[in-house]
């Protein structure tokens, strides 16, 4: 059985494991963020980790790209649904986080939907884009990609390099 206990912080709620029972000796019971130090929203952290691929942390977007090329046969869809978060964006006044690591080949297509993306992107908006392998970041550079966008290493890089300027 667990007992709970109340935390400093508010609404956070905390179970002690009882190892008296042998059903509970192994299962932490914990509803507390694993990094309580941390200063990212917990849906945050989870998108980094990769372990969900869509967050919302108050006007932040944050995607992550589902196919591992985008090229000539799938561009048009990429570039409709990229389109699509970035009107979410806008219409909370917010930034999108598009995160690329699971993508290997961005093609000129795959570009140019990035292009139609940020052509949609409300004044002030931001698009940041982390995840890019050397060759990817490389390739942003040469087409000055880097001057629409603002890159990043990873989401946390990103998260933390938008969110200020969007909060209310």
């Amino acid at each position: 059985m667990t007992t709970p206990t109340p935390q400093a912080r508010r609404g956070e709620l905390r179970h002690e494991r009882d190892t008296s029972h042998p059903r509970d000796a192994d299962v932490d019971r914990s509803f507390a963020p694993a990094n309580e130090a941390s200063d990212l929203p917990c849906q945050v952290a989870a998108f980094a980790e990769g372990r969900i691929d869509q967050a919302r942390a108050g006007r932040v977007l944050m995607v992550c790209a589902h196919d591992s090329e985008v090229g000539n046969h799938n561009w048009e869809p990429f570039a409709r649904w990229l389109v699509d978060e970035v009107t979410a964006a806008n219409a909370v006044e917010g930034a999108l986080i598009l995160d690329l690591r699971r993508v290997d080949r961005l093609s000129s297509r795959g570009l140019r939907s990035l292009a139609l993306a940020w052509q949609e992107l409300a004044e002030g908006g931001t698009i940041a884009v982390c995840g890019l392998s050397p060759v990817q970041r490389e390739i942003f550079a040469i087409s000055h990609y880097d001057r629409l966008f603002e890159i990043y290493d990873d989401a946390v890089a990103a998260y933390r390099g938008v969110a200020d300027r969007v909060r209310n």
